[in-house]
Order: C-alpha cells, then sequence, then structure tokens
C-alpha cells in the first residue's frame, strides 16, 4: 500500500475506523462499548499512521493523543484475543521505534505486554512474530528499559518456546534470536539461564537456515556470542564455534562478516574455549574473512579486536 501514490496514511487509517487521525482512533479504542474486532482495527490503525516518514511529528502526535496507555490497555483487556494480540503488538513495537530514546520509562511496559502475549498465544505465528518484535524493540534500549532481571528470566521459555514451535519461520527466528542476544547482554545470570535452558541449538539450527538474507543469521550468530562466556555453554562451544565458521565460509555479506567476527573473537579470547577455536582454526578463517572483506572498516576492525591476546 505504501507505493500506491494515491493512499495515505490518514486514508488508511479512515478506511479501517472511520478516524484518521491520533486522537479519533485512541478515542474508539478508549471506548467500552467496542468489541474484540473494533480494537483490532483500531489497533492496525495506530500503526498505520505511526509509519510515518516524519516521525518526529508522528511521535508527538501519538504523546498528544495517548496512544501508548492505550495500546498497553488494549492488550491487557482482550488477552485471550489472536487477532487483537498481534495488531497491538506490531502497533507496540513501532511506537517504541518511532520513540527511539523518548518514554524510556514505558517500555519496560511493552516488555510486559510482549511476554503476556507470548504465553497467552504459543501456537499462533502471527502473535509470535509480533510479540517478539516488540520485546526486541523494548530490548535495544539496555537495562534502563526492560523489567529487572526477574522479569528478563520469565521472558526467556517463552522466547525459547517461540523458536521452538516455529523452527522454519524467519521473522520468528530472528526476533527471537535477537531478543535473546540482547538480554544475555544486560546481565551475565540472565546469559547462563538461555543457555542452561538448551538455547544454543535454536541458535545453530537458526544458523543453518538456507536464506538469502542475512537478518536471521547476523541474530542467530549475535546470539552464539552472547552465550558463549556462560558457564552452561561451553559443552556446547565447539559445535558454536564450528557453525559460525562454516557460516563465515559460506556468506559475503559484510555485516553477517562483522558479527561472525566478533562472535569468534569472543571465544579466541575467553581462556574455556580459546584453544577449541584455535583448534578450529578460528584465527585462520578471521584472517581470510579480513583479506575477503578489505573495503569494510566495520568487518576489519572486528577481526583486529577478535585476534587480540586473549583475557586470562
Amino acid at each position: 500500500m505504501k507505493d500506491c501514490a494515491r493512499i495515505s496514511r490518514d486514508g488508511l487509517a479512515f478506511a479501517l475506523c472511520e478516524a484518521e487521525d491520533f486522537q479519533g482512533v485512541v478515542a474508539q479504542l478508549n471506548d467500552p462499548r467496542q468489541s474484540a474486532s473494533d480494537a483490532q482495527r483500531c489497533c492496525v490503525a495506530l500503526r498505520t499512521l505511526l509509519d510515518a516518514e516524519v516521525e518526529e511529528a508522528a511521535l508527538a502526535e501519538a504523546q498528544a493523543a495517548g496512544t501508548l496507555d492505550a495500546l498497553l490497555r488494549c492488550a491487557a483487556l482482550y488477552s485471550s484475543h489472536a487477532g487483537v494480540q498481534a495488531a497491538s503488538c506490531w502497533a507496540l513495537n513501532l511506537y517504541v521505534h518511532v520513540a527511539q530514546h523518548t518514554e524510556v520509562a514505558s517500555f519496560p511496559h511493552v516488555f510486559q505486554a510482549a511476554v503476556a502475549a507470548l504465553k497467552a498465544h504459543p501456537l499462533d505465528v502471527n502473535v509470535q512474530r509480533a510479540a517478539l518484535f516488540a520485546l526486541c524493540n523494548a530490548c535495544c534500549f539496555g537495562l534502563e528499559g526492560t523489567p529487572s532481571v526477574p522479569g528478563l528470566l520469565d521472558a526467556i521459555p517463552h522466547v525459547l518456546a517461540a523458536l521452538r514451535a516455529f523452527p522454519t519461520d524467519l521473522r520468528v527466528q530472528e526476533f527471537g534470536c535477537d531478543s535473546l542476544a540482547r538480554m544475555c547482554g544486560m546481565d551475565a545470570s540472565v546469559a547462563e539461564a538461555v543457555a542452561a535452558d538448551g538455547a544454543m541449538g535454536h541458535f545453530l539450527k537458526a544458523l543453518n537456515l538456507d536464506i538469502t538474507t542475512d537478518g536471521t543469521l547476523v541474530a542467530a550468530v549475535n546470539a552464539i556470542g552472547a552465550i558463549a562466556l556462560a558457564p552452561a555453554a561451553l559443552p556446547q562451544a565447539s559445535a558454536g564455534i564450528n557453525a559460525v565458521i562454516c557460516a563465515l565460509r559460506s556468506q559475503d555479506k559484510n555485516l553477517f562478516a562483522e558479527a561472525a567476527c566478533k562472535a569468534l573473537g569472543i571465544h579466541l579470547r575467553c581462556f574455556a574455549t580459546r584453544d577449541r577455536a584455535r583448534h578450529l582454526s578460528a584465527d585462520f578463517v578471521i584472517n581470510a574473512t579480513v583479506a575477503k572483506h578489505n573495503a569494510d572498516a566495520k568487518v576489519q576492525n572486528a577481526a583486529k579486536n577478535a585476534l587480540q591476546d586473549p583475557v586470562v
């Protein structure tokens, strides 16, 4: 629809719920007389309005209308309705994206709403995709943008369940791996819990998917690196290192090469895994990557850091 020159965002919103601005749509969403279907249409309309070229203007209008509170209330009110959960999570995800580093204090509520959606609809792929994307965006803002460690730990089994339930869905795999990688970076106990719950197997499967885009591959290799230092991940360290090396040899995209070098560097610099990484020729593969991507400064820098002296 974006490519249709005569179809506007406000026109789409009006077609969905006969209101063409945030104020009108939010008023409908807050109306206690509405049905679940009405709420779903309102959430889609809000997502449409948030998807603006001028994000600052869209955010200002959304904030003035109380959009975030309305979406969170809607998600809680219609927790059993899969359509509402998917639509509200997509809208919440886009709100977080548009808001960037503002309203950070509100993002834990987005995180919690996404986890609730994962719990309530474990076998609905549309809900899982939307909830994982919202969870991933909420995690982008660090510790101040997510719940406490217990809240992070509570989310882990539900994200892993999504990876298990939809092993070939690229969005589920990308957003699930990305969310877990970011959560692991927030606290060592989270990384240990993710590793102990058997996440490495899911990351390896995602890394081995036969795909042409690199979003899922980058997310998977970042996740492997994120649990590399967790004691529970050490028994599978060799499998993780070997999978990253094999993928690095077969993939030629710069973004993936950078991520793979970083993951291998974690293993090379760690006392517990460096011998295994060297035995599997991780340093040789990184040097080959340097030659292959000699025009990309980020890949060069990642490779240089990876080959630094190990940390004892």
